[in-house]
């Protein structure tokens, strides 16, 4: 005749009382490790158990006909077991129960803790729902073997891992599309306006970067925002007294290393001309050092700026009319 359960719990628990009783101070040490042991084991049968009789209760509803709305509320109020306890001992049973029985058997077996069945479960709970079906006993055995050698904590991560470690290839896939997405929309909506201030003396760069262009701008903007840097490396010391921002800082590296590629000659060119700032200014403010140039395209610039381009300028004479036509070049 089979023994009912309650019955071999008691009996179970009459042999925890007398092991209790016993004490551990006259086991040897060796003794003691083994006992470690075997009452791990016991206690992750014990969680079995409860498991077992947790998801049959919630299979016959018997929360409600005590007047409990849920299993859960039943846990909670008949035997004072925390709210989030209660939602973890039902949803563990039902999962164990109904989709991984490997890890149900090596809970049972005394094989695996009650935490790390927990966290197994979470693992393959969160697997995408484009993971094959067929590759699931796989994660579940992968489950079980890693907590042979880890605690809930490290299997967890694992856990967080199940994805690749069971369906690399389709993890690619699926994380590749999104990424190639996101790059192919930023590589589309990359821009970049140059707009003049309403006054004149300056302007604002607006620009969109795809992926590339914002890492190479990035690591350009790196190496030169150092105080005291310079496109070319020269001068970047921490400790120059440089007092810039570093908004500020970028944008004389970016400009200076514009000027550079200008000074260089080494740009395409447009129309036939290699690509220059052009300042025009009349012939006697030129040589008397005095007077404001004039951009190309009409804003008028200072006379001390007018007198920093001339320091590093090619003069090209042009002879206007009265009217500001050219009437000769060179």
């Amino acid at each position: 005749m089979v023994r009912a359960a309650c019955d071999l719990v008691a009996v179970a628990r009459a042999a925890v009382a007398e092991a209790l009783a016993a004490g551990g101070w006259s086991r040897s040490e060796p003794e003691l490790v083994a006992d470690l042991r075997e009452t791990l084991a016991l206690r992750a049968q014990v969680d079995a158990l409860l498991l077992t009789q947790v998801a049959e209760v919630d299979s016959r509803g018997v929360a409600g006909r005590r007047a409990c709305p849920s299993t859960r509320a039943w846990l909670r109020t008949a035997h004072r077991i925390a709210p989030g306890e209660a939602s973890r001992l039902v949803n563990t049973s039902v999962q164990l129960r109904d989709e991984l029985p490997a890890v149900a058997a090596a809970l049972h077996a005394g094989e695996m803790s009650l935490g790390q069945a927990q966290v197994c479960v979470d693992a393959l709970a969160d697997l995408p729902s484009a993971t094959p079906v067929a590759k699931r006993p796989q994660a579940e055995a992968t489950m079980i073997e890693a907590a042979r050698s880890f605690d809930p904590v490290l299997l967890a991560r694992i856990g967080r891992r199940l994805a690749e470690i069971i369906d690399p290839e389709g993890v690619q896939a699926r994380d590749e599309q999104p990424i190639t997405d996101k790059e192919a929309d930023a590589h589309r909506s990359r821009d970049l306006t140059l707009t003049p201030n309403s006054g004149g003396a300056g302007g604002t760069l607006r620009a969109k970067l795809d992926a590339v262009g914002y890492a190479t701008l990035s690591a350009f903007l790196a190496a030169v925002t150092t105080p005291g840097a310079t496109p070319d490396g020269e001068g970047a010391d921490p400790a120059a007294g440089d007092t810039r921002t570093l908004g500020q800082r970028r944008c004389d590296g970016l400009v200076e290393a514009v000027r550079q590629a200008l000074a260089a000659g080494a740009l395409p060119s447009a129309g036939g001309v290699k690509p220059r700032i052009v300042v025009t200014i009349p012939y006697t403010s030129l040589k008397s050092r005095t007077g404001a140039g004039r951009l190309a395209d009409g804003t008028l610039i200072s006379p001390s700026l007018t007198r920093r381009l001339a320091d590093d300028a090619e003069i090209v004479p042009v002879w206007l009319s009265p009217t500001g036509i050219p009437l000769d070049v060179g």
